[in-house]
């Protein structure tokens, strides 16, 4: 059986020929009768330009010219490969599209209950994608984010993004919630289409098929119970386990569509459409991998099993060995660079891991539903062992600051399993064998309608359009700094000198000798002190501060810094170590978003140094930035 027939109808062997016939004489017969067999190669295109199209977007906007023009022509070189291949085969079947509506209606509804639209509440992980959007909307590409009084670049996963900003750029920020529905329903439709439209023989087992997949989920609340752990935010029980979490399809959707979405197309694009997948396969992965590197690495398995099944002989494709190595190389170089500092590890060097926990976890969040699949799909055997085994593996390893490794490329391995499972509920007949998939389903269940009720009577994100993602990794988040930045600025800068603070008043903070006058700073000894200029208010946007010293001044540790340059109590924009000399200029960044802020210069600054600081000159730019 090929890997396809995964998602082929289970319909009685007697009516099978019939049926068949029926369908090659009459196309629409194949939607009505519900026959098994290929979707249209027309959803085939879409699904793929849906993730080809805004990753070749930011790989363009995110890259130096040297490096975008290539992306461009592998671009165009894909694009003409589609329309060579599938000329004359992708013609879009209308009628059988009609009975797509139960996809689109489950699809619209779980979208909007994640909170993209007033008035369900969003997650927490909205703040992060809320901020991303605002970068890209009100920058211009690559953008620039002050980070430890330097200039870093966005570098994220930005292709579940690109469109509904670029929308949201040019028509104002209202227009941000009502593109990312369409656009992340669109996404979900895709995936379900691809995945149960040769299944489903009616519109009510078109719902059932959706409603299992999207609620599908691990016994969370039973591990709660097993370990007592609550997790602080309410109604969220998946983070029993501490050292990591397989999430439930509801929780993939509403807390980080753009790992679930990238994952779910890409693994029912390979299982329904194994030959063309595997043709383009090294496009397809780089395309996913700027939606989500995670989700990419989940693909690959999905991919070797397709290989398996279909032959080594259908990756052997220009795509692949010309086209697919430069995206390929640019998504790597994009998404890794300026990443060393992400946490990675074993999962036993994780925060709360315990052997005993660990293979409660593996049962309870996958191996039960596996075995309980294993007395209803036989015909699926090999797939459902090959999931829960690069599950399994999967949970030996930990990388990102919550194991993000763990929650993300587990989301392909999950789809099949949860599409199996909402197969055989909605399409198997009705045996006995059935009961312990559906305890195992009903168990999971506590999981997904707690996010709803969390969606339904909590608090939408205040002032989403203000939020950057300064916000998301500033005080105790800075480690979370390098997801989402790449060191140093290399685009083109352009600064406006608004203020010369030469001429300000200044007042004393900290253990030191003062000289206002001379805006003169100095200690003997080991001190944290400064000259601490009035408020100012500057509008919302990017600033430079230079400042020329004069300074002779020695650090109390090695690896500390002597003076500093801050908005003051808040933010460390130039770090000074042992110095001496006179005229030297110093430069840092910060960001304003109308409020009022105060400047300091002097000894230390969250650190001690001594010696003298003089301050020659200070000058505030506003920043703007421009492609490279």
């Amino acid at each position: 059986m090929k890997s396809h027939d995964m998602l082929s109808e289970q319909l009685p062997r007697t009516h099978a020929a019939a049926a068949a016939s029926a369908a090659a004489a009459d196309p629409a017969y194949a939607s009505r009768a519900g026959v098994p067999g290929q979707p249209s190669l027309a959803i085939f295109v879409a699904a793929f330009l849906y993730l080809f199209v805004p990753t070749v977007i930011v790989l363009v906007g995110f890259q130096p010219w040297k490096i975008a023009a290539p992306v461009a022509v592998a671009a165009a070189a894909c694009l003409w490969w589609l329309a060579l291949a599938l000329r004359g085969q992708a013609r879009v079947p209308y009628a059988r599209l009609q009975d797509t509506w139960p996809f689109l209606a489950m699809a619209a509804c779980f979208v909007w209950l994640s909170g993209v639209l007033p008035p369900f509440a969003e997650t927490y992980d909205w703040y992060k994608h809320y901020a991303l959007f605002n970068e890209l909307i009100d920058q211009a590409w690559p953008a620039a984010v002050p980070n430890g009084g330097e200039l870093s670049t966005l570098r994220y996963s930005l292709s579940y993004y690109a469109l509904p900003a670029i929308v949201a750029k040019f028509a104002g920020h209202a227009w941000l919630g009502p593109a990312n529905f369409v656009w992340t329903t669109l996404g979900l439709y895709l995936a379900l289409v691809i995945a149960f439209h040769a299944q489903a023989q009616s519109v009510v087992s078109r719902f059932q098929l959706c409603a299992v997949f999207l609620l599908f989920s691990g016994a969370d609340i039973v591990g709660r119970y097993v370990t007592g752990h609550v997790h602080p935010v309410p109604m969220h029980f998946e983070w029993w386990a501490t050292f990591g979490q397989l999430s439930s399809s509801t929780t993939s959707l509403f807390w980080t569509p753009q790992h679930a979405i990238s994952a779910w197309l890409g693994t029912f694009l390979i299982l329904r459409f194994p030959q063309r997948a595997l043709q383009c396969g090294g496009v397809l992965v780089a395309a996913i991998a700027v939606w989500s590197p995670f989700s990419a690495i989940g693909i690959v398995p999905v991919f070797i099993w397709a290989i398996f099944k279909n032959g080594w002989r259908h990756i052997f494709t220009w795509m692949n060995l010309l086209i697919a190595p430069v995206l390929l190389g640019v998504a790597g170089y994009f998404l890794t660079r300026g990443s060393a500092g992400i946490p990675a590890g074993f999962i036993w060097t994780a925060v709360g891991f315990s052997p005993g926990i660990w293979v409660v976890f593996l049962v309870l969040e996958f191996a039960a539903v596996a075995g309980a699949l294993y007395l209803v799909e036989r015909r699926n055997v090999a797939l459902i062992i090959a999931s829960a085994g690069f599950l399994a593996l999967l949970s030996l390893f930990s990388l990102g600051a919550y194991n993000d490794l763990l929650m993300r490329a587990s989301l392909p391995a999950l789809a099949i399993l949860a599409a199996l499972s909402a197969m055989a509920v909605a399409c198997a007949p009705s045996t006995a064998r059935k009961t312990p998939l559906v305890i195992c389903l009903v168990l999971g269940l506590v999981t997904p309608l707690g996010e709803i009720m969390r969606a339904i009577v909590g608090e939408r994100v205040p002032k989403s359009e203000t939020l950057w993602i300064n916000d998301i990794f500033s005080g105790t988040g800075q480690f979370l700094a390098p997801q989402y930045l790449a060191p140093g600025f290399d685009g083109a800068l352009w600064r406006t000198p608004v203020l010369e603070l030469a001429g300000t008043t200044f007042t004393g903070f900290g253990e030191g000798m003062v000289d206002p006058v001379r805006k003169r700073i100095e200690s003997a000894s080991f001190t944290d002190a400064a000259l601490v200029a009035r408020p100012i208010t500057l509008p919302q946007g990017t600033y430079e501060v230079e400042i020329v010293l004069d300074l002779d001044v020695a650090a109390d540790k090695e690896s500390g810094h002597a003076a500093h340059l801050s908005i003051h109590g808040q933010q460390l924009l130039a770090r000074i170590g042992n110095t001496a000399g006179r005229g030297l200029a110093f430069r840092g960044y910060f960001r304003t978003k109308g409020e009022p802020v105060q400047l300091s210069f002097g000894l230390g600054g969250w650190a001690k140094g001594k010696g003298f600081v003089e301050l020659k000159k200070l000058t505030i730019s506003s920043v703007s930035t421009g492609g490279r």
